[in-house]
């Protein structure tokens, strides 16, 4: 994500050349090939890299319902060996869009208390401003067809919500799909199975209750969806090759 500060910011995206006015913003895709020329004195660009842990825990589910950002983000954590994608938002004359950008600029210099936090807050205000600009948006695809079934970022954000309980069936009959072809979209996002994705999330939750809380591991084992005590330890195993207790007294220690 790069915000021109001050002057111009010019880049070739996709062999397409592409000049950005002060205040404006462009998000792109991963593996977008790009390159940026050589700035002047009065050129003050700020880029941001997000990893896609970032967009899967904190932001996603954030964004269901509003299928222009939610649909972007999923695909690139997702599918962004398919995708050649990028964001143009016309924000030269938003204060906000600014204004968040130089709070979440202070405080990543800052290093004050809760400063991660508030960068999270501020990212999140950014964000919100930059989708009730959406109806101006530029939206750049140089490789999708436009073809737009169901919201994954919807279907993500239910899953997280019901991770204990949910099933194919259950979520299914919530988007009126047939369950065959919900696994099908399912497995073609996610490049895995709708119980595996179920299963990442609990086990998400599960290091955050270990690491964080004094819950016995059975009371954790219960609270993440899991009625088998054993089938949680399999599980847990198999993702982190450690117990969980072994795994909450490395990150105790630590």
């Amino acid at each position: 994500m790069s915000y021109v500060y001050s002057g111009t910011l010019t880049q070739t995206i996709n062999n397409k050349k592409i000049t950005l006015s002060e205040g404006q913003l462009i998000i792109l895709d991963t593996n977008v090939a790009h390159s940026i020329e050589a700035t002047g004195e009065n050129d003050i660009i700020i880029n941001c890299l997000m990893r896609r842990s970032y967009y899967d825990s904190h932001l996603i589910h954030r964004l269901a319902g509003n299928n222009l950002l939610s649909e972007f983000f999923v695909n690139a954590v997702y599918k962004s060996q398919e995708q050649s994608k990028y964001l143009i938002f016309p924000s030269e004359r938003s204060s906000k869009v600014r204004h968040f950008m130089t709070e979440l600029i202070c405080e990543y210099y800052s290093s004050n208390i809760c400063s991660e936090e508030a960068m999270n807050s501020y990212l999140g205000l950014l964000f919100t401003e930059l989708l009730r600009l959406y109806k101006d948006t530029k939206y750049m695809n140089e490789t999708g067809s436009g073809k737009r079934t169901a919201n994954m970022a919807d279907i993500l954000h239910y899953m997280e919500m019901n991770y204990q309980t949910a099933s194919l069936t259950s979520a299914a009959e919530h988007f009126h799909f047939h369950p065959n072809y919900l696994s099908k979209i399912i497995k073609d996002y996610f490049g895995h199975s709708f119980i595996k994705v179920i299963q990442d999330i609990r086990m998400k939750k599960a290091c955050l209750l270990l690491k964080n809380t004094d819950l016995k591991i059975v009371e954790v084992s219960e609270h993440v969806g899991y009625k088998n005590i054993r089938f949680f330890y399999k599980n847990f195993g198999e993702h982190f090759q450690m117990s969980p207790a072994e795994f909450r007294s490395v990150h105790r220690n630590n």
